[in-house]
């Protein structure tokens, strides 16, 4: 079963709606910017979800205040599979809220986080979790138009990423009108997909790869007798 709400003008949130709804699987209320800063009243029917597994929030301009509530309500959704927090500003600087909520009995496979304001603390906290194994699971993280990124949280990153050995989806990519030069995660890079055994994409648009840097790429498919697609 699966609640829909978006692209739609709410002048009130759906808690009416889903709190009579406990084996609701999917509930969208995406693209939805007047649902911000609302949650709140929402805490208890979306912690009374047990069974969802979708949980889609991409662009509802989620608040800091939101961002705890959703912690608390995550606690109680050991059955999500899919959690969409994209173009939430707020999500920056934040995430280990939602990311302390995770157990290692989670069961989330999809995790993205695009366009986030993630900066460099939010990515060494994500490593650390998925170190700590509670995204064992996770096979597509969606990182993409997080600029505010430096050189070094990307290499943090990297280093702590070879623990999800069921990846197959990885998006780092920047915006078109930030296009930097790879730095020193390069490297960190390299060495990850070594332990991504069943990686089959890298989004890398955006990165401006030397020649160096191509060709590291295009050989490590040959030399590892792997067949990762790589955008960049």
């Amino acid at each position: 079963m699966a609640l829909i709400f978006d692209n739609l003008f709410l002048f009130c949130y759906p808690d009416d709606a889903f709190q009579y709804l406990p084996e609701l699987k999917k509930l969208d209320v995406s693209c939805n910017k007047e649902i911000g800063g609302g949650f709140q009243s929402s805490a208890a029917h979306l912690a009374s979800l047990s069974e969802l597994e979708v949980l889609d929030l991409h662009q509802c301009c989620v608040t800091e205040e939101d961002m705890a509530v959703l912690t608390e309500a995550a606690l109680h959704l050991p059955e999500l599979k899919i959690l969409d927090l994209s173009w939430n500003k707020c999500v920056g600087g934040n995430l280990k809220l939602i990311l302390k909520a995770l157990n290692l009995e989670a069961e989330l496979q999809e995790l993205r986080l695009s366009s986030c304001s993630l900066v460099d603390k939010d990515l060494a906290c994500l490593a650390l979790v998925i170190q700590d194994g509670p995204l064992a699971k996770l096979q597509k993280l969606d990182l993409s138009y997080n600029h505010q990124i430096s050189d070094l949280g990307w290499a943090t990153f990297y280093q702590g990423i070879g623990a999800l050995e069921q990846l197959s989806e990885l998006d780092v990519s920047l915006r078109p009108t930030s296009r930097r030069d790879c730095g020193q995660w390069f490297g960190e890079l390299l060495a990850a997909l070594l332990k991504l055994p069943v990686l089959l994409e890298l989004d890398l648009q955006g990165w401006v790869l030397s020649k160096r840097q191509q060709k590291q790429l295009e050989s490590f498919n040959w030399d590892n007798e792997r067949n990762i697609r790589i955008d960049s």
